[in-house]
């Protein structure tokens, strides 16, 4: 992300809104808080999606001189950036949908969209970490698939970390 990355801190914008008000500290009255609590809500909701499309881009768009192995520069930009797109998708139909001023129960279309998103935002967070493993496996040590299997490539594998950490990033 950029220098000015957005704050992924929820207090870090229920502070600033308050502050907004002129009002720190323990005693804000209790309408304030909650209407800066929603206000903070949304903007750490834009934060998020904001952040989620940067890790997108930046993973899409890895320079070619990054990365030696064309199996990483695959894994990178069919497996993690294609994943994260869909997360973004996902994450801005969650929020659009489930919005922090949102009064209405949510009905029975929007229930299974939103059941939907949840699952594919979950099922792809997983996936990319699987990729970013695939990726540093073939960019750092290729001969490490044939000692652990495909099934066996996975940042969290007691294969990988019990083996004193083999893909670890310089």
């Amino acid at each position: 992300m950029t220098d000015q990355s957005p704050h992924l801190d929820f207090e870090h914008h229920l502070s600033d809104q308050l502050r907004l008000f002129g009002c720190e500290g323990p005693s804000v009255p209790k309408q304030l808080l909650t209407f800066a609590t929603e206000r903070a809500a949304h903007d750490h909701a834009l934060a998020v999606c904001e952040a989620m499309f940067e890790c997108r881009q930046k993973v899409s768009l890895v320079p070619p001189e990054q990365l030696c192995s064309q199996q990483a520069k695959y894994y990178m930009l069919h497996g993690a950036g294609r994943r994260l797109g869909a997360m973004f998708e996902a994450y801005r139909s969650v929020v659009l949908t489930a919005h922090e001023g949102r009064t209405n129960p949510l009905g029975h279309d929007e229930q299974q969209a939103f059941s939907r998103d949840i699952n594919i935002i979950y099922m792809n967070l997983r996936g990319v970490l699987d990729n970013f493993a695939w990726c540093l496996m073939y960019e750092r040590q290729p001969d490490v698939e044939q000692d652990l299997g495909r099934q066996g490539i996975d940042l969290f594998s007691k294969k990988i970390s019990s083996d004193g950490g083999r893909l670890q990033v310089d």
